[in-house]
């Protein structure tokens, strides 16, 4: 049989030239390189996790949906990466904190937090732009230790702040802890925001459907009224013809007038809403301007007599020729010289100024009377639709709110403009209007 040769174990000559065991200061340094690099293994790991976790958070937030669950989603997660014993959500909305959600909040936890909202702890917060701690003033056992809050900052633009009452001191809060917590609660503000535009694209589609159940409702009403009010207003003119009586005729000129009135206010609706809709347009002509007052004046001129309030209009015989909708520009100056009548005092007169700019190719045309008077915080609102004023000699609510609302969208429709001048100390008030000669 073949034998293996024996191999014989030598041991290094320490003291040779061969190579010498690590002296105990290299020993020292390698066993700190060694836990170095442990040590930022695990934080590489951890942050690993973390991030980990980030992603699967953030995609909570974005299936959260609403606010309320938003806020929700952030309190449980905070309480993972700082342990809290209360907890409010505070969303900064009109430059104002609103308490959207709490968690555990004790009253004498409440009374705090308010207190520390006076102090301008959160106004400070906001500044900082950054997670801030704050140790607790009180040191009885079982008291909280220290408070944190956390901006909830989207684009560098304040959402909220989460408010965090602990059972930790400030030292115990490390600078990891926070950011890790500055993260979370930055993600937590974009769901908050995305939300935001969330529930305001909901709430336009709500609006936007009721709007159209009401203008259906609105043009169904008005129909319904319509044919009725034609009914009465049909056999009241036969009983005015066949009345005899004073008294009685007298009392029909006034169911008349109420009847047309109602047919004015339907008439307004119909075309504010055809307006809205962009299905009235004007049907321009060439006519002068001055036939359209003298209609309205063979109208209104009798009413005005009998009670006082004569109509006078100033108007220069050379005005060109306007091109315009003869039943718009007539029922404008309608409305215009019925609010007029309606308010002006008997004895001062209503005044219709008509002049041509020649600079600007428009007509400046203005009804002037001398009643209560407008104030200027309406003076924008009496043309918004279903827009009302109160009377402060009365405390009534003066108009239906069409009148006005029919005049600036058939103003606007050949392209001008309308205004309201008033000052109600004098008893001054003037209604104006442009309009084009020609309509671009």
């Amino acid at each position: 049989m073949a034998t293996l040769p024996l191999v014989h174990a030598t041991t290094p000559n320490v003291g040779s030239q061969g190579a010498s065991l690590p002296s105990a200061a290299e020993w020292a340094q390698m066993v700190h390189y060694a836990e170095t690099l442990r040590a930022l293994n695990d934080r590489l790991r951890t942050s690993y996790e973390q991030l980990s976790s980030l992603l699967i958070l953030g995609q909570a937030f974005n299936a959260a949906g609403s606010r309320g669950r938003v806020g929700e989603i952030l309190m449980e997660i905070a309480r993972e990466v700082l342990p809290y014993r209360a907890a409010a959500l505070l969303l900064y909305e009109d430059e104002t904190y609103h308490r959207r959600g709490a968690v555990d909040l004790t009253p004498e936890l409440d009374a705090e937090l308010s207190r520390q909202m006076m102090d301008g702890v959160l106004e400070w917060v906001r500044e900082a732009g950054q997670p801030t701690t704050r140790a607790a003033d009180g040191d009885q056992a079982g008291a909280v230790q220290s408070y944190a809050f956390l901006p909830l900052l989207f684009q560098q633009e304040l959402v909220g702040v989460l408010w965090l009452a602990l059972d930790e001191p400030v030292e115990r809060l490390t600078e990891d802890r926070l950011q890790v917590a500055d993260v979370i609660a930055g993600q937590a503000a974009a769901a908050f925001r995305n939300a935001a535009y969330a529930d305001l694209e909901h709430s336009y589609q709500q609006l936007h459907a009721l709007e159209s159940i009401k203008d259906d409702l609105i043009h169904m009403i008005v129909h319904d009224l319509r044919s009725p009010l034609t009914v009465i207003m049909g056999n009241v003119e036969t009983a005015l013809f066949l009345a005899q009586d004073p008294r009685q005729k007298e009392i029909l000129q006034r169911v008349t007038s109420g009847c047309e009135g109602m047919l004015t206010m339907i008439g307004n609706l119909l075309d504010v809403s055809r307006m809205e809709e962009g299905k009235l347009e004007p049907r321009l002509e060439e006519f002068p301007l001055a036939e359209v007052i003298q209609a309205n004046l063979d109208i209104l001129s009798p009413a005005a007599a009998r009670w006082n309030k004569p109509i006078v209009c100033h108007a220069p015989e050379d005005l060109p020729l306007l091109h315009a909708d003869r039943d718009l520009m007539r029922r404008i100056l309608a409305n215009l010289l019925g609010n007029a009548l309606k308010y002006s005092p008997p004895g001062k007169p209503i005044e219709i100024d008509a002049r041509y700019d020649e600079e600007r190719s428009e007509f400046l045309i203005s009804v002037t009377d001398h009643g209560i008077g407008i104030a200027p915080e309406f003076h924008q609102k009496i043309f918004d639709k279903f827009g009302q004023i109160e009377a402060k000699q009365s405390r009534e609510r003066v108009g239906t709110g069409l009148g006005l609302t029919f005049c600036r969208m058939a103003v606007e429709a050949h392209g001008g403009r309308i205004w309201v001048e008033s000052t109600p100390e004098e008893g001054f008030t003037s209604f104006r209007f442009t309009l084009p000669r020609q309509r671009a």
